[in-house]
């Protein structure tokens, strides 16, 4: 009888173990650029409409996040188009003890400029590891 409680239980420990897979963004930027934030499931920049967000100048952006659907973050000036202007980051979970309290439900991610005569950027966390 034991044994089908636990058989019982099982899905719903399953669906609260892969719920760390999903945490907020919380875009930060330090510019004074206009950017649009694309969160991609293949490191190529193709800025879909339908996931592609607009981070004000100064502002914060707020995006949900699957890590087990997606794993690049393409940036680009809102009025340039994708070039030379463009900045693509992947971004992974930092490594857990196991526990999935230890993950953050939310997470903050910095938006610097890199080079001001190209308009590139680069990002910095410390809750997601970002590597361009």
């Amino acid at each position: 009888m034991m044994i089908i409680g636990y058989l019982l239980l099982l899905p719903g420990m399953m669906f609260a173990a892969g719920s760390a897979d999903n945490m907020t963004l919380i875009f930060q930027n330090q510019t004074a650029d206009d950017i649009s934030v694309s969160i991609e499931e293949a490191c190529l920049p193709v800025l879909n409409p339908d996931k592609t967000y607009r981070l004000p100048a100064k502002g914060r952006l707020a995006v949900r996040y699957d890590s087990t659907i997606a794993s690049c973050v393409v940036l680009v000036p809102v009025e340039k188009e994708l070039g030379v202007q463009t900045s693509i980051f992947t971004i992974e979970a930092n490594k857990s003890d196991g526990s999935s309290s230890s993950q953050p439900q939310q997470c903050a991610l910095k938006v610097f400029s890199a080079d001001t005569m190209r308009r590139t950027y680069r990002m910095t966390s410390s809750c997601v590891k970002v590597a361009s």
